[in-house]
C-alpha cells in the first residue's frame, strides 16, 4: 500500500490521499516581535521575544513579554502574531497563559480575534466564579512601575487563512 505521495503541483500526501487540499504544502519555523498595546500608551519594553512554527495552516506561536505602561485608557492587547487568525465567525482561538509576574490586575484568559493578529485579554469579574472571567484587562490593570513589569508567557495555536 502507497504511504507516501509527493505531488506534481506540489504537496504530500499520506495513504494514497491524491487530493491537493489535504496535501501538505507548507511549513515554516520563525521568530515573531510582540509588542503590548493601549490607546495613546507607550510601552518602555523590557523583552520581547516570539518564536513559532506553522505546519499548512495550523499556527503555534508561543511568546515572552513584559513591560512598563506610561499613559494612555482603554483595553490592553498583544499585537503582532506573526500570521493572520482564519475568517471564520465566532471562533477566537483562546491562548493559554502560562506565567504572569508584576501586574496590578493579571489576565487570567486571553483570545485572538477572528480575522486578526491581535491577542486581548481577561481577567477576573465582580464575583470570584471561576467561570467569570469576563473583564477586559485595561490600563488601570497594566504596571506603570518598571520594565520589568507585566511579565507574561502564552502560547496560541490557531488557523490561518
Amino acid at each position: 500500500a502507497e504511504r507516501m505521495r509527493i505531488l506534481s503541483g506540489g504537496g504530500l500526501t499520506f495513504n494514497g490521499d491524491t487530493a491537493t487540499a489535504n496535501a501538505l504544502d507548507d511549513y515554516e519555523e520563525g521568530t515573531w516581535t510582540p509588542n503590548y498595546s493601549i490607546t495613546s500608551a507607550t510601552f518602555s519594553m523590557g523583552l520581547q521575544v516570539g518564536v513559532y512554527v506553522k505546519v499548512g495552516r495550523m499556527v503555534t506561536a508561543s511568546c515572552r513579554v513584559r513591560g512598563q505602561r506610561s499613559g494612555g485608557s482603554g483595553s490592553l492587547t498583544l499585537t503582532g502574531l506573526p500570521f493572520t487568525t482564519d475568517t471564520t465567525s465566532n471562533l477566537q482561538p483562546a491562548a493559554s497563559i502560562g506565567f504572569t509576574n508584576g501586574w496590578s490586575a493579571s489576565p487570567k484568559g486571553a483570545f485572538a480575534g477572528t480575522n486578526s493578529t491581535i491577542i486581548g485579554f481577561k481577567k477576573s469579574g465582580s464575583t470570584s466564579a471561576l467561570s467569570n472571567i469576563a473583564d477586559d484587562i485595561t490600563h488601570s490593570d497594566v504596571s506603570t512601575s518598571s520594565t520589568s513589569s507585566n511579565d507574561l508567557i502564552l502560547s496560541i495555536t490557531y488557523m490561518t487563512s
